[in-house]
């Protein structure tokens, strides 16, 4: 899946230098969200981006709400990011699996905090879905974030 995703980014280089950004968070952690050891890749242009979101582990544990068994999942995204300031991205991000865990959902909230440095951006980066809005487990997802514009 990783490979399929770095061959679109190769063959598709020319569009991309046009688009916005491409990103890459190399490594989740523990902060709001519950969800570690994913990495995040990112093509957008201007509030539309594609992502792909891949699980270094295969650990099965057992969620903290409905105490079923679960495992991280990998997947692409699409995510519309309508509310754009200079530091402050937010919307939501529909994923082609569920995300980040087999029982969670497949449509989440997104939220990016910027530090913009010339054509460099430093983001932290939150999904969730929300308090429980749309199931039981809500996880959640943070990454530290290298962005790099056109």
């Amino acid at each position: 899946m990783l490979k399929v995703f770095l061959f679109v980014c190769i063959g598709l280089f020319p569009v991309l230098c046009v688009a916005q950004s491409v990103s890459v968070a190399p490594y989740s952690f523990n902060f709001w969200g519950s969800i570690d050891q994913t990495s995040q890749f990112s093509a957008e242009y201007k509030m539309a981006g594609i992502h792909y979101f891949h699980t270094w582990d295969d650990e099965v544990y057992r969620t903290s709400t409905t105490g079923q068994f679960a495992k991280k999942t990998s997947s692409f995204a699409l995510s519309l990011l309508p509310v754009d300031f200079t530091y402050l991205r937010f919307g939501g991000i529909f994923f082609t699996n569920r995300f980040p865990i087999t029982s969670g959902n497949r449509v989440h909230f997104y939220l990016e905090l910027n530090l913009p440095i010339r054509r460099v951006d430093l983001s932290y980066r939150h999904i969730s879905n929300g308090f429980n809005l749309f199931t039981e487990d809500n996880p959640g997802f943070d990454t530290i974030a290298l962005r790099f514009r056109f």
